[in-house]
């Protein structure tokens, strides 16, 4: 019995900086035929973020049969500059972590998060200025399944 699909291979794959932050859910990636394994997950603001009252930020998978489920919990990103990092515990109640001195740790790598066909979206509850660039370590779960850049 396999376990992990042949050939074992974790992949990246970026999404260009763009603007995530709006109180719309905005599809980031899209899983395709199979469910997904995810390793890793950074995100770089490019472009700062604008003050805003509250503009918290979180990721969340949409899949195509089921309900949409958080992948972490929202932080404030009022004011983050250019340079700032974003990273997920793998635990869904964790709110999403923040760089706070120039690094930051992925915790997915020890607690990868298993998500089905579907979009991986942000969403943000105020639309604010600003961007950033997301990338994201993955294997599939499935044969044959995918992830692409929405």
């Amino acid at each position: 019995m396999k376990i992990i699909p042949a050939p074992f291979a974790i992949e990246r794959v970026t999404r260009a900086t763009a603007d995530l932050f709006s109180s719309a859910a905005i599809p980031i990636f899209t899983i395709g035929t199979g469910r997904i394994l995810l390793f890793g997950f950074q995100g770089e603001v490019t472009s700062a973020i604008g003050t805003g009252t509250t503009p918290d930020l979180k990721f969340q998978s949409n899949p195509t049969t089921g309900t949409t489920t958080d992948l972490c919990a929202a932080l404030n990103v009022a004011d983050d500059g250019a340079g700032t990092l974003y990273a997920m515990t793998g635990i869904i109640t964790d709110a999403l972590l923040r760089s706070e001195h120039g690094g930051i740790r992925d915790g997915l790598w020890g607690n990868p998060l298993i998500i089905p066909i579907g979009q991986i979206e942000a969403i943000c509850d105020e639309n604010v200025a600003g961007s950033m660039t997301v990338v994201v370590w993955w294997m599939p779960l499935d044969v044959g399944a995918t992830l692409v850049v929405a």
